[in-house]
């Protein structure tokens, strides 16, 4: 199917919850009739006058790609039901002024057996002999979480940590966070073990960690910190936890020594499923935001716990707001699904995270749902009612927002707002979509100004996105992607890409 073909049959399937815009009805932006032949009665211009329930914007017709035909880079698992394609910033680890990223065969995946691994990709001006390192991990390691952290080691290099939630080299599923150390240009079968500069561990059953995020410097000492977030307590329960390490890293550390602790908020919250950290409050100090994907009203229905800085010890319990989902399986702070960025330009940055499960438009069975919270509008309460910002999945079981991403990736002052939808049905088989500075307002992902869709059938594409920085010098961030069950030599083999910032607008 031509990439013409493709574009027109997407947004087919999207029309029933977009407005007529200039591409259905022939008009130019600005007519002052509404002379087309749809059931709007709205002149076809970008002011939104009907009582669809959506802000008009125009369609997804700026950026429109599949991954394979404009991806720099792709690198596939080894065999079938790799299910490859966890992907993630590594920060720029060899110190040469690039951003690097990195591919992950995590293992986590229901039924998934044999080794998993790592690869860490250097960035470049050009990719068609990519430098990369490969980093092995036992059967059921999973290595899901993993980041540039900044310089935890106090060496003047950006580290990189990856996370095994299920290694036991201190205990059964106790995990370990391996603190790899910047300035290194790895090439190659790499020993994990062997580059390691610090490994901060978990007691048994604990799983550290499920996640972790850069943390610049909160406990002042002019070195950066670790922020981990644990799916399970000490001990094994499932409250969850949060662990700050204080830097400089060195040596074996487990979460006992963390110089902020914050427990979760009962058995079966998972509190650290997902972590984000900006100044929410505006007071010039970072906040923490805490996912606790098994808190809520209902089962799994997911808690936001927003804890202001300057961050102490204490329980999640305690936090200062709490938005929660409404409905049971909404999904709300699991993985991947929580950013902050400053979408409104007031110099505060804002929450956004996603439901990936929610149907709040009840035809529409877990089509998912992006939600925006403003800084000034914090409070406790359901993230139905705080959200003046929302996006929409398009279809049943689309799952939208089981990513998300929020940066400015050209610079322009504006953010992006990226979420992957993965379950996206029929032709695309998994989409990325990207809205370039939204205002306040109610978006159908068919609205979206930018659209990366799978290659084949079911490749499950954008279960794992990420902003990685500038990977080739010009100065843009760049995106990676995965689509885990691409189908290359095998089913389920499983894709990761990258897209240079000069396939979008």
């Amino acid at each position: 199917m031509s990439l013409a073909l493709l574009l027109v049959s997407v947004l087919a399937c999207g029309g029933v919850q977009r407005d007529d815009k200039p591409r259905d009805s022939g008009l130019t932006v600005g007519a002052d009739t509404d002379t087309d032949a749809d059931a709007d009665t709205d002149v076809d211009t970008d002011t939104d006058t009907d009582t669809d329930g959506f802000t008009d914007v125009p369609p997804a017709v700026d950026w429109f790609v599949t991954a394979t035909s404009e991806a720099a880079l792709e690198l596939s698992g080894r065999a079938p039901d790799d299910r490859y394609g966890v992907v993630a910033a590594a920060g720029d680890v060899d110190g040469d002024g690039l951003a690097d990223f990195a591919f992950a065969r995590s293992g986590d995946e229901p039924g998934a057996t044999g080794e998993t691994w790592v690869d860490l990709v250097y960035g470049s001006a050009r990719f068609d002999a990519p430098v990369v390192a490969t980093f092995a991990f036992g059967e059921g390691d999973a290595p899901r979480a993993m980041s540039g952290v900044g310089d935890v080691t106090g060496d003047g290099a950006d580290d990189f940590v990856v996370c095994a939630s299920g290694a036991s080299l201190f205990g059964d599923d106790a995990g370990v966070a391996w603190v790899l150390p910047g300035g290194e240009r790895w090439r190659g079968d790499t020993s994990v073990e062997s580059v390691a500069a610090a490994r901060v561990h978990g007691t048994p059953g604990q799983q550290v960690c499920a996640a972790v995020v850069p943390a610049p410097d909160l406990t002042g000492n002019g070195v950066d910190d670790l922020l981990l977030g644990g799916r399970n307590a000490p001990g094994g329960d499932t409250s969850g936890g949060v662990w700050l390490l204080e830097g400089p890293l060195s040596g074996d550390l487990d979460t006992s020594s963390a110089a902020v602790s914050l427990a979760g908020h009962g058995d079966g919250a998972y509190a650290g499923s997902a972590l984000a950290l900006g100044d929410l409050s505006g007071d010039g100090v970072p906040d923490l935001a805490v996912g606790a994907l098994g808190a809520g009203p209902a089962s799994n229905a997911g808690v936001i716990d927003i804890v202001l800085g300057p961050l102490g010890s204490g329980s999640l319990q305690d936090a200062d707001y709490s938005i929660t989902g409404v409905d049971a399986a909404d999904g709300v702070g699991a993985r991947d699904t929580i950013g902050i960025g400053d979408l409104d330009g007031d110099g505060r940055v804002d929450l956004i995270f996603s439901a990936p499960g929610d149907e709040e438009n009840e035809l529409l069975v877990n089509h998912g749902t992006i939600y925006v919270v403003y800084g000034d509008d914090l409070i406790d309460a359901p993230a139905t009612s705080l959200a003046r910002t929302r996006f929409f999945g398009l279809r049943p079981d689309q799952y939208a927002g089981t990513s998300v991403a929020v940066a400015d990736l050209d610079n322009d002052g504006d953010v992006e707002v990226l979420f992957g939808a993965p379950d996206e049905v029929g032709i695309t088989s998994g989409a990325l979509y990207l809205f370039d500075d939204p205002g306040e307002g109610r978006y159908s992902a068919g609205e979206a100004d930018g659209l990366v869709v799978g290659t084949g059938f079911a490749d499950r594409l954008g279960t794992s996105i990420a902003v990685v920085g500038d990977v080739d010098g010009d100065r843009d961030k760049d995106l990676v992607v995965g689509a885990p069950d691409a189908d290359t030599i095998g089913e389920d083999v499983g894709v990761a890409y990258l897209l240079l910032s000069e396939v979008a607008p």
